[in-house]
């Protein structure tokens, strides 16, 4: 899926409301990560929106955030 030159690269969902959305903004060549909150209206119509403060870096900086998070799940014994 493209928005705004956002191509979705990988999701996760981490909890039934919750879910990192991995993109990657070609012409800039920048990769984002964010949370999307999962939600319902008042009249139970779903609705799905981003929370400000993404991880927004330089894709060649993906394998160092990889590396972080691969030494927190070692830290955390998961």
């Amino acid at each position: 899926m493209y928005v705004r030159n956002l191509k979705e690269i990988a999701r996760i969902e981490v909890t039934d409301k919750r879910t990192i959305v991995i993109s990657h903004n070609k012409r800039e060549d920048k990769v984002l990560i964010g949370q999307q909150i999962h939600t319902k209206d008042e009249e139970g119509k779903p609705m799905n929106f981003f929370l400000k403060g993404a991880l927004n870096i330089p894709a060649e900086m993906l394998p160092k955030v990889s590396e972080a998070i691969n030494e927190a799940i070692d830290e955390l014994d998961i």
